[in-house]
């Protein structure tokens, strides 16, 4: 979802009563939500068949994963996934073909560079959609969008994360994004309940 959008959304939800804004949200979340969906690559892209990541890597089943990507990814504003993938298309290369297929990050130290500035880009773009940035509310609904793309990165496979060397197994990849996606509903739907009292 747009970060612009979801600044829009949360100011009308402020000044909008209960009821009316959960049924103003609906709408525009399923329309970001197949956006996203139809932008950034899911796990029946990326994987050649159940169980197995291009590289030949054991990987959590495909129906488990995917969905998992899809809620996270409706978090990350459009523009910073669109960002990603270009940098992704420019800065890496692939080599084999099929299940054989390697895909390598060619410039790892600018790749970490353009993964910060992206982190740095959700939150901004959601700044810069609210009126007043006054208020710890503000500062954690900034954080969700670049938590969101951090879980995003880590549970989809080929990703400018991996340009960190961080040395996680994939398991403990994807497990650590699971985590910190759970975690990230949580807290959204918290945030979301704390607008809708005020």
């Amino acid at each position: 979802m747009s970060s612009l959008l979801y600044g829009a959304i949360t100011r009308r939800r402020l000044a909008a009563p209960s009821t009316a804004s959960l049924a103003y949200t609906s709408e525009p979340a399923t329309q970001a939500a197949k956006r996203v969906r139809q932008a950034a690559p899911t796990a029946d892209q990326v994987l050649d068949e159940p169980g197995k990541a291009q590289g030949g890597q054991e990987s959590l089943p495909l129906e488990q994963v995917g969905r998992w990507q899809d809620a996270v990814a409706a978090l990350v504003p459009a523009e910073v996934l669109a960002l990603h993938g270009v940098a992704m298309s420019y800065g890496s290369t692939t080599t084999g073909s099929g299940g054989d297929s390697v895909t390598r990050i060619t410039y790892p130290h600018q790749m970490m560079v353009v993964y910060l500035v992206l982190m740095v880009l959700a939150a901004g773009l959601y700044l810069l959609s609210v009126k007043e940035v006054s208020g710890w509310q503000n500062w954690v609904r900034a954080a969700i969008p670049v938590g969101a793309f951090v879980a995003w990165t880590m549970i989809q496979p080929n990703t400018a994360f991996d340009a960190f060397p961080f040395g996680f197994s994939s398991f403990g990849r994807v497990m650590t994004g699971l985590f910190l996606a759970v975690g990230l509903g949580i807290l959204a739907n918290a945030m979301a309940k704390k607008a809708d009292q005020t």
